[in-house]
């Protein structure tokens, strides 16, 4: 994969956990997440890979090695629901940042165990530059 700790540490991220089929990251604003993901998918698809990035927002326990929660349980059956090279967001994703730059194309309404709910998903991608969310040009 490319230069995964790059991007994370560029969109003010932190890696969590690392391996050959999961990256676990968390970051201090969901812009910045959705502008890793998107940007880190492009990366990699230039190499002639693809992605699947399920995003979701919430609290996380810190304490825990593994930030093992049902935030992170939920951002991983979204990403379990991705179709090679897409970025999927929660509904929660999508509504902290409207109007931030991104497009949100409605994919599916699916029954996401660990929010107990019929989740609307997201496919998402850019609109515009992301320099105020922290981007390659900050």
């Amino acid at each position: 994969m490319t230069c995964e700790k790059e991007f994370v540490g560029h969109y003010r991220g932190r890696l969590v956990r690392i391996s050959d089929s999961e990256l676990l990251a968390t970051f201090d604003g969901s812009g910045r997440a959705v502008c890793c993901a998107i940007e880190l998918s492009s990366a990699v698809k230039e190499t002639g890979a693809e992605l699947q990035v399920g995003l979701h927002a919430g609290e996380i326990d810190t304490s825990s090695p593994d930030f093992e929660a049902p935030t992170v349980r939920a951002a991983i059956q979204v990403m379990n629901l991705c179709r090679p090279g897409e970025v999927l967001v929660s509904r929660v994703i999508a509504d902290l940042v409207a109007g931030a730059g991104f497009h949100f194309a409605e994919r599916q309404r699916q029954q996401v165990t660990e929010l107990r709910a019929l989740e609307v998903l997201y496919a998402a991608r850019m609109e515009e530059t992301p320099e105020r969310l922290g981007g390659p040009s900050s």
